[in-house]
């Protein structure tokens, strides 16, 4: 089974400045996550469907989401599609814990 990780825009655009900022701790806990959510797709921890923020239900029109806890409260967080010949992991965004909580209406 062939297993695919894909960065979608916004989450790659905060990648790239976190590189830029020199936040070493935090690219490295991203690649280690990456690299986990590559061996298993499931490593994250799965949100309840009803907790999924409608913009990303509209925006992705997906039926999953799964969070990976980061360093300093970041988060990222994804979704899974897929099949029996491959599974694709897109992460929707990385975000700073003040940006999660805005997101998730805490």
């Amino acid at each position: 089974m062939k297993k695919q990780i894909i960065l979608l825009k916004e989450a790659r655009r905060i990648y790239y400045t976190l590189k830029k900022k020199n936040k070493s701790i935090l690219i490295k806990a991203i690649n280690n996550k990456l690299h986990l959510i590559e061996v298993d797709p499931s490593s994250g921890i799965r949100i309840q469907k009803k907790l999924i923020p409608k913009e990303y239900l509209n925006k992705y029109k997906l039926d999953n989401l799964w969070k990976i806890n980061l360093p300093e409260g970041w988060r990222m967080l994804y979704t899974i599609k897929g099949d029996e010949i491959e599974i694709i992991a897109f992460v929707l965004e990385i975000l700073d814990h003040k940006k999660y909580e805005e997101r998730f209406k805490y």
